[in-house]
């Protein structure tokens, strides 16, 4: 009993960060994207 608790927090902790990694990385493609997307309105603003 006294060695399951520090795994259990363990796995959640690891699975947390899992869930966050995945989080951040959604948010740079979206962010990516977003910028991009922005950038070529910009310049199609230009050219016009």
């Amino acid at each position: 009993m006294k060695y399951l608790l520090p795994v259990h927090w363990m796995s959640r902790l690891f699975r947390y960060r899992e869930n966050n990694c995945r989080r951040i990385v959604n948010y740079a493609v979206i962010s990516r994207t977003i910028t991009s997307s922005v950038q070529e309105n910009v310049l199609s603003e230009d050219f016009n």
